[in-house]
């Protein structure tokens, strides 16, 4: 078996923006407003980080005798136990809002809750004139297209020049810019009915920056980049995700194009000196991830925490300590990489180890 290569400092950012992904959607139980304004583009980081773990961990075994077929079993098998978890808690949490409050659900009667679950299982969205893409599970569109760039790496991706992947990404970076500046969701689009084909704008020009920032790194060039503490380029993440709200999508671009490689550049980089906490962080990211929303929407939906009419910073802190606590669960029972234990893995050296989505993300 070829060796994959597990970076402890990626581990860190994965599981910050994570949880920075969490705090934006169940803010507003703490205090009225938003903080993590900008907490969407951890979408985009999360393909900039596939893309490069993927490919550390696959190219010279696709090279070899691993088959396109064995790759993406490999992938649902790593990625479907936890997504299916997550989705289940998804469904619990539609049907309790509609047994609750069913105006707050027009339509989603607990057949359509079944169908609708059953089709997000598959990857399959609803289509529809508005409303999410997987309306029991929001999540899923990053997921969708996780697969898909998965296939299009075993496919083609792997086989480009970086000349030709670098000329792809600005293109479709370009296209993303222009499509934010008409849809009203501005750079948070890809998850709803009417735009998750749009989706693709973020998710392949994030994957193959990942790729050209591999082979970057394959190439020594990272080793120019001066070596800061992990501790730094996880800090400027959280500083990206308070920025204020009604920036232009410029900003959006510049952090994405620019920032999100600089940031991944130099955890690589400074990779020996991370933290052996950042492992139970990227331990945690996808789990958390792939079911957080169920306890956001029963808490903020369902009079079961107190939380439907106004903001409690305690009774939020219980849902945010649950959430997490259910994710560790999903990781230690259900998540196949939870049978290795965090520790065994401490510094930018070659491990056998599968990553999860997005180097693990809804936006």
């Amino acid at each position: 078996m070829m060796e994959k290569t597990r970076f402890v400092g990626l581990d860190g950012l994965r599981g910050v923006c994570a949880l920075t992904v969490m705090l934006a959607h169940c803010e507003m139980m703490f205090r009225p407003g938003m903080i993590f304004c900008h907490g969407y583009l951890a979408v985009d980081m999360f393909f900039i980080l596939s893309g490069f773990v993927i490919t550390a961990s696959y190219d010279r075994r696709l090279a070899g005798d691993l088959s396109v077929y064995q790759f993406l079993a490999t992938r649902v098998r790593r990625l479907a136990p936890v997504y299916w978890a997550g989705l289940v808690l998804g469904v619990v949490a539609a049907l309790l809002i509609e047994n609750y409050h069913p105006y707050l659900s027009t339509g989603f009667s607990a057949g359509r809750i079944a169908v609708w679950g059953a089709m997000a299982a598959l990857l399959m969205p609803h289509v529809g004139p508005d409303g999410f893409a997987y309306p029991v599970d929001p999540v899923a569109w990053t997921l969708a297209w996780e697969m898909i760039v998965n296939i299009g790496y075993a496919l083609w991706f792997r086989k480009l020049s970086s000349r030709l992947l670098i000329a792809c990404t600005i293109l479709l970076w370009l296209m993303a810019t222009a499509n934010s500046y008409a849809n009203p969701r501005a750079w948070s689009f890809g998850m709803t009915s009417e735009d998750i084909w749009l989706g693709g704008l973020r998710a392949l020009p994030g994957f193959l920056m990942g790729i050209i920032l591999y082979r970057g790194y394959r190439a020594g060039l990272m080793e120019r980049l001066p070596a800061v503490t992990p501790l730094l380029p996880i800090a400027s993440w959280l500083v990206i995700a308070v920025m204020p709200q009604g920036l232009p999508p410029l900003f959006d671009l510049a952090t994405v194009v620019l920032v999100c490689p600089l940031l991944l550049a130099l955890l690589v980089r400074g990779g020996a000196d991370a933290p052996r906490w950042f492992v139970s962080l990227g331990a945690l990211s996808y789990p958390l991830y792939a079911s957080h929303l169920a306890w956001v929407y029963i808490a903020r939906r369902t009079p079961l925490f107190g939380l439907e009419d106004h903001p409690d910073p305690l009774r939020a802190g219980v849902v945010v300590l649950l959430a997490v606590g259910s994710a560790w669960l999903l990781y230690r029972r259900v998540d196949p990489a939870g049978k290795r234990r965090p520790g065994d893995v401490t510094r930018n050296v070659p491990v056998l180890a599968e990553p999860g989505p997005m180097g693990i993300t809804p936006g």
